[in-house]
């Protein structure tokens, strides 16, 4: 799996008075945090890694955790990145139900806007084809008290055919509380045209899809999961 050098990673700098634990794999000279970073992705049980800017020293452990005693051997503070998965080394949030890869983006958008902003975010709208992707993303909706976001659902391409972005077909079993009725009332001259859907808390229906309805648009790496 690749990573792209654009993405950021989380990371804090370790003061002298705390130590960063866990079981050493190996240690090597890299040029960069990023090297140390792609050493620590090729390997199934790298929790943390940790680079050194003064001695370009890669650190690769199994474990990770912290404690407040005075190190033996860190003589200058180093900056660690850290993740326990690929989806929150990118800065996104891994959430367990329906394994989602998820990250908001604050702003107001049309669901085109939404699209095109999750995809230059290396991303896309959520492609919600499980239930447990469904409570996923409910969840997540939850954590950051937003009751609407935009999905990667669409009936754009043709009239009453609706699809996911990635091409999957739309399994209507799995939404008995979606009003796909292709009318927003917001847009009365334009009958016909709801194309583009609203992912509730409870609830689904479509809108027009130049409608600037949420706040927040959400965007999925399903490629880190």
């Amino acid at each position: 799996m690749a990573i792209l050098a654009s993405e950021t990673w989380k990371s804090h700098v370790v003061s002298q008075s705390s130590q960063m634990c866990g079981d050493l794999l190996f240690s090597k000279v890299t040029s960069s945090w990023l090297e140390c970073a792609l050493l620590c992705l090729v390997q199934v049980f790298c929790f943390m890694f940790e680079f050194s800017k003064l001695t370009k020293v890669c650190d690769v452990f199994m474990g990770i955790g912290s404690t407040n005693t005075i190190p033996a051997v860190l003589s200058v503070p180093r900056l660690v990145y850290k993740g326990y998965t690929n989806c929150e080394r990118s800065g996104y949030t891994f959430v367990n139900d329906g394994n989602l890869c998820v990250n908001e983006i604050k702003g107001e958008f049309t669901w085109n806007d939404a699209k095109a902003k999750c995809e230059t975010d290396q991303g896309r709208l959520l492609v919600l084809t499980t239930n447990a992707q469904i409570r996923g993303a409910r969840k997540y909706m939850r954590s950051i008290n937003k009751n609407y976001v935009f999905i990667g659902l669409t009936d754009e391409m043709k009239e009453g055919h609706w699809e996911w972005i990635d091409g999957t077909k739309l399994n209507m079993s799995m939404w008995s509380n979606t009003l796909l009725n292709n009318y927003d009332a917001n847009y009365p001259a334009e009958p016909g045209n709801a194309d583009c859907v609203i992912l509730g808390l409870s609830s689904h229906f479509d809108i027009h899809c130049r409608a600037r309805h949420p706040e927040w648009v959400i965007c999925e790496r399903p490629q880190l999961v």
